[in-house]
């Protein structure tokens, strides 16, 4: 006689549980990776940017000290500058800029009135977009 025992109909079904849980665990492991991948562009795009303004506050900084020759501290140089030591302060500023911003593209400072205005140009190593950075002081005496 045939008799019909419950258990000999469930083989198998322990494994559908588990091939689930680690198909469960193996996306959340994925998400969590690529939420770490955009937080590290984050960080590096935040870097960039606190260089640039660290840069920019210096270049601003030099010029309300030596107000009087706010105009040698231009990007690029116009000429009839008086002083060669502030030629050449903006000159290493600008090198600095180039060697410590990712993907330097330009920088440039200028008067507009009263206003001495300092820009930086470059491109997000995490994001391949263009970022621009502008800074402005008062120059009055």
């Amino acid at each position: 006689m045939n008799t019909y025992h419950p258990r000999h109909r469930q083989r198998g079904s322990g494994l559908i549980e588990p091939l689930i849980a680690i198909a469960v665990l193996g996306v959340g492991i994925l998400g969590i990776a690529r939420f770490q991948l955009g937080m590290v562009a984050q960080t590096t795009d935040s870097q960039a940017r606190l260089a640039a303004t660290t840069l920019a506050d210096e270049l601003a900084s030099l010029v309300r000290v030596d107000h009087v020759r706010a105009a040698c501290y231009t990007l690029p140089q116009k000429g009839g500058c008086a002083g060669a030591g502030a030629e050449q302060q903006a000159q290493a500023w600008k090198t600095r800029a180039e060697q410590t911003l990712p993907g330097f593209k330009s920088a440039s400072a200028e008067i507009t009135g009263n206003e001495f205005v300092v820009s930086l140009v470059w491109t997000s190593k995490a994001f391949s977009e263009s970022r621009k950075l502008e800074v402005r002081t008062d120059v009055r005496p």
